[in-house]
C-alpha cells in the first residue's frame, strides 16, 4: 500500500513538472505534445570535467535520514562554487528528497556537497529544488525561506510554479516575501501569461491586482494569442482579455480551427462572425480544421457559421486516421500517434454527407 501511495504521488509530481516544461519549453517550441522528461543528469560548468560519483540509494533507515551516499557528488577540485550554475540528481532520489526530508535535512545535504541550494537542477526543467517544494512540500519550502538561504533573485521561477498550484496561499506567500508578480526565468512565459494559458482566471486577476503586466509579450504573442491556442480556455477568460483591450485577429481564427480549440473558436466567431471567411494559403477554416487536430465539436461550430463539408474533407480524414496532420504553425505534415478524434470525425463527416 505504501508503495502504491508513493507511486501515485510520483505521478502527480510528474504531471506538474510536465506542465512546467510545456509552458517554459514545450510551448516555445510549438510542440503540440508534451515530450517525456529527460533524466536529470549532473551538469555543471561545461568547461570543467566532473567526477561521476553516482551511487545506489541506500537510506540509513526507513525514516530517510540523509547521507552522502544518497546523491551524486557535484564537486570539482579547485573550482570556485560560484562557477557552478546547475546541478541535479537522479529523479527518483530528488523525488524522495522533496517528499520525505525536513528543511534541515535538505540544507544539510546541500552543505555537505558544497552546492548552492538556489542553483537550478539541470535538464529541460531548469529550476531550483525550492520551486518543486512549493508545490509538493510547502511547509518545508517556507521553513527554508525563514532560514534566510533562499535567494529571491536566483529563484524567479518560483512565482510561476505557484501558478501551477491550486493553493492560492503559495502565491500570496511569495509576493508577500518579496518576489515580483512578473518574476520569471529568462526567456520564459511570465506568471500572468502562464495563468491565462492554463485557464486560471482567478490567478490572473490576482496577479494583475498585484501589479503584473497582463499586456506582456512571450515569443511575439500576447495573452489573447496564447489563450486562443489553449485547450484549457473558457469564455470568462476570453471576455476578460477583450475587456482589457485585446482584439481578435484573422490568425486567431486559423489557429483555433487548426488546433481544435472549440471554446476559443466559438467565442471568436460569436464576437466576429465575419472571421468565418478567413483563409490561409487559399484554404478555408474548414479545410484547415479537418487537416489539423480539430474534432467534431470544432467542425460543428464551423458548419453553424456557414461553412460546408465536401467529399474532399472526407478523404482528408483518411490521413488523420493514419496519424497524419498539418502542424498549425509550420504547415508541415506530421504524424500524431493515436489521434482518437480522427475516426469519430471521419464518421461524422460521412454521415453529414449522406444526409445532405
Amino acid at each position: 500500500m505504501k508503495r502504491l501511495k508513493s507511486s501515485l504521488v510520483l505521478i502527480s509530481i510528474s504531471g506538474i513538472l510536465a506542465i512546467y516544461v510545456l509552458t517554459i519549453h514545450g510551448h516555445e517550441k510549438n510542440n503540440p505534445a508534451i515530450e517525456s522528461e529527460p533524466s536529470l543528469m549532473l551538469n555543471t560548468n561545461p568547461s570543467k570535467k566532473l567526477h561521476d560519483n553516482q551511487r545506489k540509494m541506500t537510506p540509513s533507515h526507513p525514516d530517510f535520514i540523509l547521507s552522502s551516499d544518497l546523491f551524486s557528488t557535484n564537486e570539482t577540485k579547485n573550482e570556485p562554487d560560484n562557477k557552478i550554475e546547475s546541478a541535479s540528481f537522479p529523479p527518483a532520489q530528488v523525488f524522495q528528497l522533496i517528499k520525505e526530508s525536513s528543511a534541515e535535512d535538505i540544507l544539510l545535504f546541500y552543505k555537505k556537497h558544497k552546492t548552492d541550494i538556489n542553483i537550478s537542477l539541470s535538464g529541460s526543467i531548469q529550476a531550483p529544488i525550492f520551486h518543486f517544494l512549493l508545490h509538493s512540500n510547502f511547509e518545508v519550502a517556507k521553513k527554508l525561506f525563514s532560514l534566510g538561504i533562499i535567494d529571491i533573485d536566483k529563484t524567479p521561477g518560483a512565482v510561476k510554479m505557484a501558478v501551477f498550484s491550486d493553493d492560492p496561499e503559495i502565491l500570496k506567500f511569495l509576493l508577500a516575501a518579496g518576489w515580483s508578480p512578473d518574476a520569471s526565468t529568462e526567456g520564459g512565459m511570465s506568471p500572468i501569461l502562464s495563468s491565462i494559458f492554463l485557464g486560471k482566471l482567478d490567478t490572473a486577476r490576482f496577479l494583475e491586482a498585484e501589479g503584473a503586466d497582463l499586456h506582456g509579450i512571450f515569443k511575439d504573442k500576447n495573452a489573447l494569442d496564447l489563450a486562443v491556442s489553449s485547450s484549457r480556455m473558457d469564455t470568462q477568460t476570453l471576455d476578460y482579455l477583450l475587456e482589457n483591450g485585446m482584439r481578435y485577429k484573422p490568425e486567431h481564427a486559423v489557429d483555433a480551427a487548426m488546433r481544435g480549440a472549440s471554446v476559443s473558436l466559438s467565442h471568436l466567431l460569436a464576437n466576429h462572425p465575419e472571421l468565418a471567411a478567413t483563409q490561409k494559403n487559399d484554404q478555408s477554416l474548414m479545410d484547415l480544421a479537418v487537416a489539423g487536430t480539430a474534432g467534431v465539436e470544432t467542425i460543428q461550430i464551423l458548419l453553424h457559421n456557414g461553412l460546408s463539408l465536401t467529399e474532399a474533407h472526407l478523404r482528408a480524414t483518411e490521413k488523420r486516421v493514419k496519424g497524419a496532420y498539418i502542424h498549425p504553425d509550420t504547415g508541415r505534415e506530421l504524424i500524431l500517434p493515436q489521434d482518437r478524434k480522427a475516426e469519430e470525425l471521419q464518421a461524422f463527416i460521412a454521415h453529414y454527407l449522406a444526409i445532405n
